[in-house]
């Protein structure tokens, strides 16, 4: 999913001839940024959260799904941020044409 949204934007803001040098980037590093993710997911899950548990408005919620949720918190939140800069961006180039 990422890459079906970011492609598109990545190819608008290179250059054509660096473009091939962006992907060349771009794709390890989220690579590394999913490995990075498991790892601290699985971090988090036997150690800090090991005995994590709180019930809150009826939900029960330990280790996984407080990652989960936090993990969805951050989706969400990054979502708000990306349609706020993107209609931003929109916004300055259609004063410009």
């Amino acid at each position: 999913m990422l890459n079906t949204a970011l492609t598109p934007l990545m190819l608008a803001a290179a250059s054509r001839e660096y473009t091939g040098r962006v992907f060349a980037v771009f794709n390890p590093l989220v690579q590394l940024s999913s490995m990075l993710s498991v790892m601290l997911a699985g971090w988090l899950a036997s150690s800090v959260l090991e005995h994590f548990s709180v019930s809150i408005g009826g939900f029960q919620l330990g280790p996984i799904s407080t990652i989960f949720a936090a993990s969805g918190v951050l989706v969400l939140v990054g979502g708000g941020y990306a349609l706020v800069a993107l209609s931003s961006a929109s916004r300055q180039l259609a004063t410009e044409s």
